[in-house]
């Protein structure tokens, strides 16, 4: 059993961050003049009363049991007082009428109470009183840097930070391979971080598994249930866990997302990768507000929900899929400025006209760093090409981009942006499925040979190509440049028409170290004659070609 449940941070990185909840204006206007005020202000003083003399006690709990004692009472307040402010500035947030909520807010059957105020500063009042027996001297510290946590060390490799009774418990569980996780857990103070690593040997080990720790663990902030074997299926209570940042249930056999999921207005990441029995997501998505990183590829989810676009936080979306409705076309990503990484826009059949992919504004997501473009394999009698080509053109990238996919476009041809020499970052690029045999036009690969960066290509499945030939090395006004220059891979893989490859230019490929030629059945003649750099070269089903493999190997290294 490997079980992880992470406290926060040192003591003095949190005060700050406290003192900075208290001042929100959401926070403030939320309780102005109410009794919940007073006990906030009498907390904040009380806080202040501690942090002058916080450097002291941490340099003194070294040699000294009775200030190691007084920090871990400190400790465990401080926690509790995080997690109330926490979930304060939450409901404050999502709330829409402050005077008909803060009854509602300050409920006593409610996590936030007056009652909880009250305890904490009473037991702020009782550290004070002892503080002033520990001869702790008011020390001003100057944090200019922001402040990271370093990790303490486990046998596994796996970081903790915060309590010392919970780590000791954490530890006994992970290092003696505990069968008493659930009896441990009820002990915990308020566990930040439940991160499930091997459940093999562990009451865990259950489909109730997501029910127990849902119920159990409320002021989570981190909960990873990744490559959990056992069926696995959210209770709708998991919209209780209103401070949740981060959810992962990547590898698991999840088949539904409960709506209640939506309700989670502080959730950050959701990570669904290799979640091969989900089909579709929650459809209120668009109220997580603060969502910033949406991993759902390699799942089956058939379209997005609607109106994606209104999460205009996101950064990380690995995946788009286009939608036949208004509200969950290609349009919503225009509304989605700040995307990074690689990005990929599947199911792009479903996008009526160009006009409407110029609206996804491909051109000014500046920070996606690779870009696939998916079309559905379909039946061809079906296609518009015209259409097509439309949208591949009103879908270019920005130039600084390195990395380019597509796949089953049919349009008449390829636009003038694919290959175009102003990319010159672009290091990887496939093409695959690109073809239509009604389209004899779509043949012609396009000029990729003046990509200046170019080290990875791959082509495949395009079966109406018969010839490579000049213009696939480059275009005439660019015809001082040597052709595929730092080109390091090759590899063309069943392409069944394909006939002829002219030998175009002595000079090209001058670093090509790996061809691959797989399944080109009609293929014959001559390979390129000049390859100084090729190190690997590997034909397959290849019965008609003829190359001249023993000058190949007299440059061989």
């Amino acid at each position: 059993m490997a079980l992880a449940v992470v406290g926060g941070a040192l003591l003095s990185a949190f005060f700050d961050v406290l003192f900075d909840r208290l001042a929100s204006p959401e926070l403030v206007n939320l309780i102005r003049g109410k009794k919940p005020d007073k006990l906030l202000q009498k907390m904040k003083s009380q806080l202040l009363v501690v942090k002058v003399v916080l450097a002291d006690a941490e340099k003194k709990q070294i040699t000294d049991s009775n200030v190691k004692e007084w920090l871990d009472l400190l400790n465990d307040v401080v926690y509790e007082v995080d997690d109330l402010l926490d979930e304060l500035s939450t409901r404050a947030a999502t709330q829409k009428e402050v005077s008909n909520s803060f009854s509602h807010l300050f409920n006593r059957k409610k996590i936030v109470s007056i009652t909880k105020l009250e305890d904490i500063v009473e037991r702020l009042d009782d550290i004070l009183k002892q503080k002033e027996s520990l001869d702790l001297k008011e020390i001003a510290v100057e944090n200019n840097q922001p402040w990271k946590a370093q990790p303490t060390s486990l046998e596994d490799g796996y970081g903790m930070f915060g309590r010392d009774k919970d780590k000791e418990a954490i530890m006994k569980m992970v290092l003696e391979d505990s069968t008493d996780d659930i009896e441990v857990l009820e002990t915990l103070k308020f566990p930040r971080t439940f991160l499930l690593i091997n459940c093999e040997n562990s009451p865990f080990n259950n489909e109730k598994a997501a029910h127990n720790i849902v119920s159990m663990l409320k002021y989570l902030r981190v909960l990873s249930f990744c490559d959990f074997q056992c069926p696995l299926a959210l209770p709708d209570s998991i919209g209780e866990l209103i401070l949740l940042r981060y959810l992962n249930l990547s590898h698991t056999s999840t088949e539904t997302l409960p709506e209640s999921l939506c309700n989670l207005y502080n959730l950050q990441t959701l990570k669904l990768i290799w979640c091969l029995n989900l089909t579709k997501l929650p459809s209120a998505m668009q109220n997580l507000a603060n969502l910033r990183h949406l991993e759902i590829c390699k799942t089956y989810i058939k379209e997005m929900p609607k109106r994606m676009g209104k999460l205009n936080q996101i950064q990380k979306l690995d995946l788009y899929i286009v939608g036949k409705h208004k509200e969950n076309s290609i349009k919503e990503l225009g509304g989605l400025p700040n995307l990074h990484d690689w990005f990929c826009i599947k199911k792009l059949e479903n996008v009526t006209n160009g006009e409407e992919a110029l609206e996804a504004r491909i051109m000014d997501k500046k920070h996606i760093n690779g870009l696939s473009l998916e079309w559905s394999v379909g039946n061809d009698n079906s296609i518009n090409s015209q259409i097509q080509l439309d949208v591949l053109s009103n879908l270019q990238p920005h130039q600084d981009l390195k990395g380019l996919s597509i796949s089953g476009y049919k349009g008449t041809r390829f636009p003038e942006w694919v290959g175009n020499f102003s990319y010159q970052n672009i290091t990887n690029l496939c093409l695959e499925d690109c073809n239509c045999f009604m389209l004899p036009s779509l043949g012609q690969l396009p000029s990729l040979g003046q990509l200046p960066s170019l080290k990875d290509l791959r082509i495949s499945d395009m079966n109406s190509v018969k010839t490579i030939d000049a213009g696939f090395y480059k275009k005439d006004d660019c015809s001082s440049l040597t052709p595929f220059p730092s080109l390091e891979f090759l590899e063309i893989d069943n392409m069944p028409c394909w006939e002829v490859w002219s030998s175009f230019d002595s000079e090209a490929f001058p670093v090509l170290r790996s061809l691959n030629i797989v399944d080109c059945p009609k293929l014959k003649g001559d390979l390129p004659n000049h390859l100084p750099a090729l190190q690997t070269l590997r034909i397959t089903n290849c019965e008609l070609l003829v190359s001249s493999v023993q000058g190949l190997l007299h440059f061989k290294h």
